[in-house]
Order: structure tokens, then sequence, then C-alpha cells
């Protein structure tokens, strides 16, 4: 959720330093795969994990903007207990993400 919001030169950036850790073959694969989630994340405002790290897991984020670093929200949980809320855990992270890039915005524009 954090890369979205970087620029496309700032993403290239990152992109190039991928090769650094990856091996060629597992990087265009991750990078296909990142380029997707990224265009994803743009698109819909959030983005769901789950079990990637922790079997039965599932992470909600949500991207903060107006801020000058790239911030998000997550929601971390059990899958198993999350999954029949997930609609509304979604709507309940935009809505906070999106209070509190508000918040953000005015903040900055009033020190401006």
């Amino acid at each position: 959720v954090l890369l979205p919001q970087l620029s496309e030169s700032e993403l290239e950036l990152v992109l190039m330093n991928l090769e650094r850790y990856k091996s060629p073959d597992s990087l265009k694969e991750n990078k296909e795969q990142l380029m997707y989630e990224l265009k994803l994340i743009r698109q819909q405002g959030y983005i769901i994990h789950s079990g990637e790290r922790t079997e039965g897991a599932l992470a909600l984020s949500a991207p903060i903007t107006n801020y000058i670093f790239p911030a998000c929200i997550s929601i971390v949980g059990y899958g198993n207990r999350a999954l029949p809320k997930v609609s509304y855990l979604i709507e309940e992270l935009k809505k906070s993400a999106n209070i509190v890039s508000e918040h953000l915005r005015d903040y900055f524009n009033e020190r401006e």
C-alpha cells in the first residue's frame, strides 16, 4: 500500500534496487505481480492479503494521502473471524484513511 503512493520516478528507483536482491527470473515474476497489485491498490483504494507470512492471518490496508511520506492504516487479524465482516471492514478502513488524509491536508494547508 505504500508503493502506489510514490511517484513514477520514485517507484522506478525502488524497482531498480529490487534487482540487487532478487534473481533476474524471480524479479520478472515479482515485478509483474507487484505492478498488477499497485494498479489494483490505486484503483480500489485498499488491498487484502491473507496467509503470506502467517497461515490464517488476514491484513487489510488502505493508503493515507496528503502526508509527506507514504503511510497507511492496516487491520490485521485472523481470517476466519474477519472474512464474514470483510466488506464492512473495508468500508470502515477506507473511511478512516480518508478522515486521516483530510485532517492531514487541513493541517498542512494551515502550516503553509
